[in-house]
């Protein structure tokens, strides 16, 4: 299951080999059968900015792809302002520029940060899972989960000073990526201020300002393969403020749709 390091190398596997919670709710007399069956063409792809065609091995007719191991950056770019998600295992992500056509225009950037594996999730690999709905169901599954957090890197985005912003999305990425010590979280990801900025809408130099402040106060401490969180952030807030945007937004779709009515109408 190693990772190979260069453009990008391809070959077919038994995802539940390397993802076996897709299989979880698998009823066991099935479980063997289903991991026979259900194949998919790996893709390994070294560190670096990569194109749509690297990331899927020169595959055009790709639905998706499950992340297996490693980390990648998706920044979207609206002229010179640039917001980036991080994506790791068990993510799921659509290959490509699916919002080409959008009166908005924007760049897709991709750069694998970490060397990355990805399944590509293709016809062929919808042909061999058609047996197990349960597969099917777990991918659905992830991609709530990944929507969840989102709604939440959304809401910390949203708060008014860059220190707290910063603060709890090290905190949200601790949930995936850190290791619980003795003196705290370790959070292992070399992420530099430009990427810190692009995850939480601000500029370089304020998030340079918003860690020292951190490291001041000893809510955090760098270390060399990252940072060990120290202060908890306060979940309660970034809850409150996750359950207002959530109703913010659904009272905008709320007004836009009763305008629609009236406009209709007249």
């Amino acid at each position: 299951m190693g990772v190979v390091e260069g453009p990008a190398a391809i070959r077919t596997v038994r995802l539940l080999d390397y993802d076996p919670e897709l299989g979880a709710s698998l009823r066991p007399e099935r479980v063997e059968e289903a991991r026979e069956s259900a194949r998919a063409a790996l893709v390994t792809v070294g560190r670096g900015p990569r194109t749509p065609s690297e990331l899927s091995g020169g595959h055009t007719a790709v639905y998706g792809a499950l992340l297996l191991d490693g980390l990648l950056n998706r920044t979207v770019a609206l002229d010179d302002i640039e917001s980036s998600q991080l994506l790791g295992r068990g993510d799921l992500v659509r290959i490509g520029d699916p919002d080409g056509d959008s009166l908005v225009a924007t760049e897709l950037r991709w750069t694998v940060l970490e060397p990355l594996s990805l399944a590509l999730l293709d016809e062929r690999f919808l042909l061999t899972v058609r047996r197990w709905p349960e597969i099917v169901a777990a991918l659905f599954q992830r991609l709530a989960a990944q929507e969840k957090r989102r709604d939440v890197h959304r809401a910390l985005s949203q708060l008014p000073r860059v220190a707290d912003r910063v603060h709890a999305l090290l905190w949200l990425l601790a949930e995936r990526w850190g290791h619980v010590s003795s003196q705290g979280v370790t959070l292992r990801l070399r992420l530099t201020h430009d990427l810190v900025g692009q995850l939480v809408g601000a500029k370089r130099p304020t998030v340079s300002i918003a860690l020292k402040e951190l490291e001041e106060r000893r809510a955090i401490e760098r270390r060399p393969d990252g940072w060990l969180l120290v202060e908890a952030w306060r979940v309660r807030e970034i809850a409150s403020v996750a359950r207002e945007a959530q109703r913010s937004a659904q009272s905008t779709n709320s007004n836009n749709g009763a305008s629609a009515v009236t406009s209709n109408t007249r």
